[in-house]
């Protein structure tokens, strides 16, 4: 009897590196590439992606602890405002920093609630009102940027001059020396080593965001102007 070869009736597969490639509906990448398909500028990418980005649980993490090290600085610079003789300026960059500092995370997170109703369409009820819907939202969205323009620069400028007060006297006595020619060479431990530490912690946030930004631009780069790739 002649045996019958059995044949292999299987068929290789084949994978579909499209759809493979394509990002996950609600994922970071999927979010980018509607991002980049309705911007219109590199700006418009930007500030829509850090707002993505905020969205995040590690953009909300990161958050919570800005708020945390800015309330940390007004209550250090509050309760050694008097203790800091040899650099009094140390209490006051921390008390200020801290204040001006908590503003500004505010100012994030009504910016990113407003963006959010904005995603959900609560500002098309008022499309009918002319002067409501478009004019005064307007004037209103960009006195918002202006402000915080503002804020974010004298940050800026109030950090760098924070750095030169810390700096400046670095590592002073941590009491005052009996019968010292010098009485008010000295400024307290805890609110100077705060201090350093809370520059040495923004140094490194600094870095993490211009590292994140540079980021930014090369997503700009492939979501904004290989649309065709999605196809």
């Amino acid at each position: 009897m002649a045996r019958v070869k059995r044949q292999n009736t299987t068929q290789p597969t084949t994978r579909n590196w499209n759809s493979d490639s394509t990002p996950a509906y609600g994922s970071i990448g999927y979010q980018l590439r509607e991002v980049g398909q309705e911007s219109h500028s590199l700006c418009d990418f930007v500030s829509h992606t850090i707002t993505i980005l905020a969205a995040t649980s590690f953009g909300s993490g990161l958050m919570l602890l800005l708020f945390i090290l800015t309330s940390l600085m007004a209550y250090f610079g509050i309760s050694y405002f008097n203790k800091c003789p040899v650099q009094r300026q140390i209490p006051i960059y921390l008390l200020v920093g801290g204040g001006v500092g908590m503003l500004k995370i505010g100012m994030i997170f009504m910016k990113h609630r407003r963006d959010r109703q904005d995603d959900i369409g609560i500002d098309d009820l008022e499309a009918d009102d002319t002067f409501h819907g478009s004019s005064h939202k307007g004037f209103g969205s960009k006195s918002t940027l202006f402000a915080e323009v503002v804020v974010s620069l004298f940050l800026l400028s109030w950090f760098a001059a924070g750095n030169y007060w810390v700096y400046r006297v670095y590592i002073p006595p941590h009491s005052q020396p009996e019968r010292s020619l010098e009485p008010k060479f000295w400024c307290d431990q805890h609110v100077y080593n705060f201090a350093l530490a809370q520059i040495l912690i923004c140094h490194v946030l600094l870095l993490f965001g211009v590292l994140v930004f540079l980021s930014i631009l090369c997503c700009a780069r492939c979501y904004m102007y290989s649309e065709a790739d999605w196809v």
